[in-house]
């Protein structure tokens, strides 16, 4: 919609605020005009007719929206109000606000001048073809003058008419809003500050920061920028509930708050966060700072409605601007910072300090996940296959898909050059994806084979794979009983309620399920019957050494006679010599795996007829 400022009428002197009530806050003075009347206007001649309408549906229409109509005389000051103008308003008798300066008189003084600027700035509508030019306006209203004052949220509108330069009269609607107001200022309020805590927020803690370094360059000042994060408030939220949680935030934030000077800055950061602005402070100034709030946190017991809780903070800060010149700087190298607080178990506090190793390292990282992502994006993901044999006869049982991206320059790099990044920056469940799809490829081209293919622990908790999975079966268990699906034991056992369920789900497709690595997360047996999986591949640190370290040989034993017991078949990884797979196959190890029986090659790097008829057939060379 297209509007153009019209500012070329004015309004009688007699309506310009008076003396005793704010002056307009554009500063503007309208010249005094002589009030002209195309009639006499009384009370007794309403400048609207409303005898002529259907009083009663129309008050009763208003009336339930809780909006009034009025026509304004500028010229005679009167104001002459729908029927319901009582009732909405709340005013015992019309003559009250029958003029248009005793209704000011009601309208709480610093929104007067505002309305005031409203109604003289009003826009004049090119488009919809009316007349007259709009105005709209909000404002306290407050019908009885003495005594316990009731207070209305009023939204005004409407349009004024002019004759020449000569603003003449007005017709507009007064609605309540208090309802609808409240919820603006409620979400006003949310928009800046933390619902938990009353803390600003994270949002507002990002202004702050930018603002500090602006000025810190500018005035050369140093300042520091502290995350403090609540030890234990995970297992309050466990043992105790959400809502003695959110007791213990609001109350550590306080506690905070209140030890802090009056120009520093604390804001909500996130989950069990805090973020902290100490201005025009000094390095050994903020260990001083971190320590006393680190106290004020231990020493104290937090009072909550279940009762008395103990908790502590740990924090990571960074110097503003020595070590950290960007926001995104400032708040990354804060929480590298109080990572390393983990170190020394919490409870503790830690200032950043720049490491050309660590950043080296860092851009590595980045430029490598850069790299992996190009690489999905432009198909550059391939598969390599190693086989898992039976050493009791040398003949391959099935192929591991191995992954492996293919450089621009037609280099091959390993899994283990990136996986581990990867998974760290969540980008693993892309790459599970595309296995998935190179995976059913390979295994719709050849009819014999059957593979194992790895997910990740992002992967075993992701129902868009299962999903894709499902898709590309189509119900067709020939597929599903030729694929096998491992998952480490670390991953199984972070969220081991998901991975019995990602377990079954497999199963009832067809799949096999393999636990991979099995030994590396110390954990207990039990595991094995809890997921109910087919298959256990043994941490190839027990494998290596077998020849020469006895505790090894224990627990390979221990875990064949325990995997027999639950009909379990297992794969022994990392077999790299003769007496190692006779050792293993004496202890009655099914399968194995390793560069003796074959080092990983690609796909295309087999024979059609290797894969093809690949069952039962003897291993190849190393």
């Amino acid at each position: 919609m297209s509007t153009s400022r019209d500012k070329s009428f004015t309004l009688p002197s007699h309506l310009t605020p008076k003396t005793q009530i704010l002056e307009p806050s554009s500063g503007q003075s309208l010249a005094s005009l002589e009030p002209q009347s195309s009639g006499e206007a009384s009370l007794d001649q309403p400048a609207i007719d409303f005898s002529t309408l259907e009083t009663v549906e129309i008050n009763d229409v208003l009336s339930t929206v809780s909006e009034v109509v009025y026509c304004w005389d500028f010229a005679n000051d009167i104001i002459t109000w729908g029927p319901n103008a009582e009732k909405i308003l709340g005013v015992s008798d019309i003559s009250q606000i029958s003029r248009g300066s005793a209704f000011s008189l009601l309208i709480d003084p610093q929104y007067i001048s505002h309305r005031y600027d409203d109604i003289v700035n009003a826009q004049h509508k090119t488009d919809d073809g009316a007349k007259g030019m709009s105005y709209r306006t909000k404002y306290k209203f407050s019908p009885n003058v003495a005594g316990d004052k009731q207070e209305l949220w009023i939204e005004e509108y409407g349009r004024i008419f002019t004759n020449g330069d000569i603003a003449q009269s007005a017709k507009g609607v007064i609605r309540v809003i208090n309802e609808h107001y409240e919820e603006e200022q409620r979400l006003a309020y949310f928009s800046k500050y933390d619902e938990v805590t009353g803390l600003i927020n994270r949002f507002e803690l990002i202004q702050a920061i930018n603002n500090v370094i602006s000025k810190g360059v500018l005035l050369n000042t140093r300042c520091a920028f502290l995350i403090a994060a609540i030890d234990n408030l995970k297992i309050i939220n466990e043992n105790f509930g959400f809502a003695i949680g959110d007791e213990v935030l609001s109350i550590v934030g306080s506690r905070l708050q209140d030890h802090m000077r009056e120009l520093d800055v604390i804001g909500r950061f996130g989950s069990n966060k805090f973020g902290i602005l100490l201005y025009d402070c000094a390095e050994n100034q903020v260990h001083y700072a971190a320590n006393r709030l680190i106290d004020v946190v231990r020493d104290n017991i937090i009072e909550t409605s279940k009762g008395g809780l103990a908790t502590s903070i740990s924090i990571g800060a960074v110097l503003i601007p020595s070590h950290a010149s960007t926001v995104q700087q400032v708040m990354s190298c804060a929480l590298e910072a109080l990572n390393h607080t983990k170190e020394v178990h919490g409870n503790s506090f830690v200032v950043y300090e720049p490491s050309e190793t660590l950043q080296n390292w860092q851009k590595k990282n980045s430029l490598l996940a850069d790299e992996v992502v190009r690489a999905l994006n432009e198909r550059r993901m391939c598969l390599a296959l190693q086989p898992i044999v039976d050493p009791k006869n040398d003949k391959v049982a099935f192929y591991e898909c191995l992954l492996r991206m293919r450089t621009p320059e037609g280099h091959i790099v390993s899994a283990s050059e990136f996986i581990a990044v990867a998974e760290k920056l969540g980008i693993s469940r892309l790459i599970d994806h595309r296995v998935l799809e190179l995976a059913m490829d390979l295994i719709r081209m050849h009819s014999n084979l059957k593979i194992s293919i790895n997910v990740s622990g992002l992967t075993a908790n992701d129902e868009t794979w299962l999903d894709n999975f499902r898709a590309m079966i189509h119900d067709d268990t020939s597929i599903t009983e030729r694929i096998i699906v491992e998952i480490t034991e670390t991953s199984a056992i972070r969220d081991i309620d998901k991975s019995i369920e990602f377990v079954k789900t497999l199963k009832e497709l067809g799949c096999q399920v393999a636990i991979d690595d099995f030994g590396a997360g110390y954990s207990s047996f039990k595991i094995l019957k809890l997921l109910d999986v087919d298959m256990v591949k043994i941490d190839g640190e027990f494998v290596k050494g077998l020849r020469q370290n006895p505790n090894d040989r224990i627990f390979i034993k221990t875990l064949v006679d325990l995997a027999e017991h639950f009909h379990l078949e297992t794969v022994a990884e990392w077999v790299y010599d003769r007496e190692t797979a006779e050792l293993l196959s004496g202890m009655g190890v099914g399968l194995c795996q390793g560069y003796w029986y074959g080092r990983p090659k690609l796909v295309e790097d087999y024979s059609d007829k290797t894969l093809n008829v690949f069952l039962g057939c003897q291993r190849q060379s190393a």
